[in-house]
């Protein structure tokens, strides 16, 4: 016991923990492969009930396939109504609408997984590869072929790894998914990683899961398609890959028989039960707890006469957020943002 441990007066010895009451928990599982090597298939076999944060929308057939009972959020630009912020289609008299962009929604379904009673035990996000593109698009104002500074860049990652960070913390079963990336290493072997921006990211990123998989399409001509499909949990080098002493290195892709496996293990090994039902993320470790400097932002630039400045301006956003974070009184920014305005409209420049 870590009483009667010598610890040399050390101060911090109360916070001490005996690693033998460890306890088993929610599964986290990155999992990255080529297109059409059944990445969403995996996902869509996770404990239900399941709830899926979707940016490839030809994915939902794929799901309905796999699992017709799980619930779909597309994280899509959408057009919302003012007075509950619901799909304008869903309410009877919207006093008004207003677009609601695809970064919004996800953060939006986020932080109610996290803070709100809901139903959910399992949450997947397909994919991380176009959730980078999303927020990109998010963070340039939705401006195609804007250029991207070196800043926007470590940006891009900053708001990766906290969107990550989110999902690891709810208390779910969560499954994330990207592509696959082939690279060169410095001993001329090619490794298979997953493709996101961000030179250190692929490899950074496994921290935050207990499990990374590579998914792969194997042919073979006796299988009943012409091919098998296998979750790749520990191999060589040549992959990014984290796996857990229940598992082979190679499963069948099903994640309700993986987790099954580790329940077992566990309990064969004294690591108690696996939770069965989500909760609130405890106020002590809740990344969502209280808006962020982003999502104060966010809020303001929200605001109709901002908005609207800003849009005669057309500034990107990185312009817009640059100017919010200079000053933060709305009405300095109105004061400031009209001037330019009416210099623009006389034949001045922003």
């Amino acid at each position: 016991m870590a009483d009667k441990l010598e610890l040399g007066g050390l101060q911090f010895a109360s916070f001490m923990q005996e690693a033998e009451e460890a306890q088993i928990g929610w599964i986290k599982q990155l999992v990255y492969g080529p297109s059409g090597s059944g990445k969403t298939s995996l996902l869509a076999t996770m404990p239900d009930p399941l709830i899926v944060l979707l940016t490839e929308q030809h994915g939902q057939l794929t799901i309905k396939r796999v699992n017709p009972k799980a619930k779909i959020v597309p994280i899509v630009d959408t057009m919302v109504c003012t007075c509950h912020l619901k799909p304008v289609k869903q309410c009877d008299s919207p006093k008004g609408t207003r677009k609601l962009r695809a970064a919004e929604v996800l953060y939006g379904t986020l932080d109610e997984l996290a803070t709100k009673t809901h139903p959910f035990v399992s949450v997947a996000l397909d994919s991380l590869t176009d959730l980078q593109q999303i927020l990109l698009w998010d963070m340039k104002g939705g401006k195609p072929g804007a250029q991207v500074s070196l800043q926007e860049w470590g940006k891009l990652i900053d708001r990766t790894k906290d969107l990550v960070s989110k999902l690891r913390n709810l208390n779910m079963h969560t499954g994330v998914i990207c592509l696959s990336d082939e690279v060169q290493d410095n001993n001329q072997r090619m490794i298979q990683r997953p493709a996101l921006a961000g030179k250190k990211l692929p490899g950074n990123l496994i921290q935050y899961f207990n499990l990374c998989a590579f998914q792969r399409k194997m042919r073979e001509s006796s299988a009943t398609d012409g091919a098998i499909y296998e979750s790749v949990f520990d191999a060589g080098p040549e992959y990014y890959t984290k796996t857990h002493p229940a598992l082979n290195p190679i499963e069948p892709p099903n994640m309700r028989l993986i987790i099954q496996k580790i329940i077992d293990y566990a309990a064969a090994h004294g690591e108690g039960d696996m939770p069965t039902a989500s909760s609130p993320v405890s106020p002590s470790v809740n990344v969502n707890a209280g808006p962020t400097e982003d999502d104060k932002i966010r809020a303001r630039m929200e605001n109709p006469k901002i908005k609207e400045l800003f849009d005669k301006l057309q500034a990107p956003q990185a312009k817009r957020e640059a100017t919010l974070k200079k000053y933060r009184s709305d009405e300095k920014v109105i004061e400031v943002l009209g001037k330019k305005v009416e210099e623009m409209e006389k034949g001045g420049e922003m």
